[in-house]
């Protein structure tokens, strides 16, 4: 049966959780209903890599943090991203996107930075975040120190430092990350906090074209409380735009509940 700890999700099957029952019923009658725009989602091409250094998760203890806050702050510039192992670089695959961001990658293997060079040869941005590139897969210093220096002198710089296994950035990654989409993707859709005007926080989105239209699916990841946002495109407020899920018309501004995904597409 079901527990009443509210904290406990080990208890039981889902099949014993009515809620839980309706809830998965509900999803997949939506998934459904919407499985031509879900798919169109799910096709969208990562913009964005994120360098996922084995030899530095050995080396570097803060490496992951500095992961899953880059991911953390890609997602909130609109963007989807990937993973980029030494294994996935060194087979080429970085021309998949025009971003890179090395997140507290103190050590890599040689080829590999070979290939970030080839990347940045070939139009390619590199973003360097806190203590990167500093020696190789056995801690020890590059001997090929030119396609370093190349690496060092090309790439953007954003100052940050590991306390213990966590990442302290001396600046905002995600107005960093934000510029950067802006600037090298190209990115024209901005979703804005409508009650301070800045972008919105805490959350993960992006849009894809699809029959004509613009879908923008996102989620809020604030437990306690929602947002009021405003989607604007080229500086424009968004207006008349359609919720898929729940079926409603949005205004410029429009309330979205926390871990409520919403799916919406605009005309205009």
């Amino acid at each position: 049966g079901r527990t009443l700890a509210t904290n406990n999700q080990t208890s039981a099957n889902i099949k014993h959780r009515p809620d839980c029952v309706a809830v998965e019923g509900h999803t997949m009658l939506d998934l459904n209903r919407l499985s031509n725009e879900v798919s169109a989602l799910q096709n969208v091409n990562p913009s964005v890599g994120i360098y996922y250094s084995y030899p530095s998760r050995i080396h570097t203890e803060s490496h992951m943090s500095a992961v899953y806050e880059t991911y953390r702050a890609i997602g909130n510039a609109g963007q989807r991203s990937k993973l980029y192992t030494e294994k996935m670089i060194k087979a080429g695959n970085l021309d998949e996107v025009k971003l890179l961001i090395v997140p507290n990658a103190t050590s890599t293997e040689p080829e590999v930075l070979e290939h970030i060079k080839v990347f940045m040869e070939n139009g390619g941005t590199v973003l360097l975040v806190g203590d990167c590139v500093k020696y190789d897969d056995h801690k020890v210093a590059f001997e090929n120190t030119d396609t370093l220096n190349y690496i060092l002198a090309n790439a953007g710089t954003l100052a940050a430092h590991g306390d213990g296994n966590l990442i302290v950035f001396d600046e905002d990654i995600h107005e960093r990350i934000r510029t950067l989409v802006k600037n090298v993707i190209g990115a024209y859709i901005e979703v804005i906090d409508a009650d301070t005007g800045l972008p919105v926080d805490e959350s993960e989105w992006f849009t894809v074209e699809y029959d004509g239209k613009t879908l923008l699916n996102i989620i809020y990841m604030n437990r306690e409380a929602g947002r009021n946002i405003t989607i604007k495109i080229d500086g424009v407020p968004v207006s008349g735009a359609g919720e898929l899920i729940e079926g409603d018309t949005l205004g410029e501004k429009f309330y979205i509940n926390g871990y409520d995904p919403m799916l919406i597409r605009i005309e205009q």
